[in-house]
């Protein structure tokens, strides 16, 4: 779209919508996650141990980049004043 000469604010939907889009996959695909491998993971103690550890560093990982948003977001801010 850019390359064509779009419209900045048609674009910027554009990456919305797809970004969007992104945040229901992921979250459908942790659903299923959930309830089919952590929930069969409970037959067994170090499965299930493996698991909680798995979405514990998947967790933390979007901790980080969460913090990490937020502070970069927070230097833009800083910069303009």
């Amino acid at each position: 779209m850019i390359d064509e000469g779009k419209y900045c604010i048609d674009v910027l939907n554009q990456i919305k919508a797809a970004k969007a889009a992104l945040v229901r996959v992921e979250s459908n695909v942790l659903k299923k996650h959930v309830e089919s491998c952590v929930k069969e993971s409970f037959k067994n103690k170090k499965a299930l141990d493996s698991k909680v550890e798995e979405l514990l560093k998947l967790i933390n990982k979007w901790k980080i980049i969460k913090t990490t948003i937020s502070k970069l977001s927070i230097k833009r801010k800083n910069k303009k004043n």
